[in-house]
């Protein structure tokens, strides 16, 4: 058999990395406003939970603000490189990207801030710039419901997002997946399963159908 007619098109490959590359900018997105929503605690044990949360953001070995994003650890790390694996692989989502960018460096700035303040025990420092990161994280959400809808074709995104349905409410509100679902597949949810069944068929991943009929069917129960 020709090798060649083995290979997936450029073009083709490049949709599968872009959607893998997304899915892991999501989970470290979900992980990261996770973390941010400890900044708002107060009172008993508060400062050493929001310690905790600061440096699971920021990594173990952060150093301020060097230009150089690490793998190695800190989850605006992971969410910066991973958004910037996709811009360079597609301009689809530049716009967004670049923004996103800008607001984790504006949320990694803050938390720095807010880490400092806390060793020297500066009260109104610490809360200015947890609200710096905060209002930071906010802005940064809001870029992410634009982004997943570009991705309507991507089955392990759109099997993602079903899969993470309590993380987005959480984020998100009430029903935000089937309001996003219902904005990407106007026919319902019968359209998400005939899509996603199709692509992992294609695949040969029959084994994930049992699945996907029971997460759709509970995503129904919660109309």
């Amino acid at each position: 058999m020709n090798k060649t007619s083995q290979k997936i098109p450029d073009k083709a490959q490049q949709e599968v990395n872009n959607g893998l590359l997304f899915q892991f900018l999501l989970s470290d997105f979900i992980e990261a406003h996770e973390e941010s929503r400890k900044l708002t605690l107060i009172g008993g044990d508060a400062e050493e939970e929001i310690q905790a949360a600061l440096l699971k953001l920021l990594g173990g070995s952060q150093s301020g603000l060097s230009t150089f994003w690490s793998f190695a650890d800190g989850l605006l790390n992971k969410l910066h490189g991973h958004a910037l694996l996709l811009l360079e692989t597609s301009e689809q989502y530049e716009k967004e990207l670049l923004a996103l960018h800008y607001y984790i460096d504006k949320i990694r700035m803050a938390c720095s801030h807010a880490l400092n303040a806390l060793k020297t025990d500066a009260r109104t420092e610490l809360r200015s710039a947890l609200d710096k990161a905060l209002i930071g994280m906010q802005r940064l959400s809001k870029l992410i419901p634009r982004m997943i809808q570009q991705f309507k074709d991507d089955e392990n995104v759109i099997f993602f997002l079903l899969r993470h349905k309590t993380q987005f409410d959480r984020i998100y509100g009430n029903r935000f997946v089937q309001k996003t679902l219902g904005r990407m597949f106007p026919k319902g949810l019968h359209e998400v399963r005939q899509l996603l069944a199709q692509k992992y068929l294609n695949r040969g991943f029959d084994n994930l159908l049992q699945l996907i009929d029971s997460t759709l069917s509970a995503l129904d129960d919660c109309k």
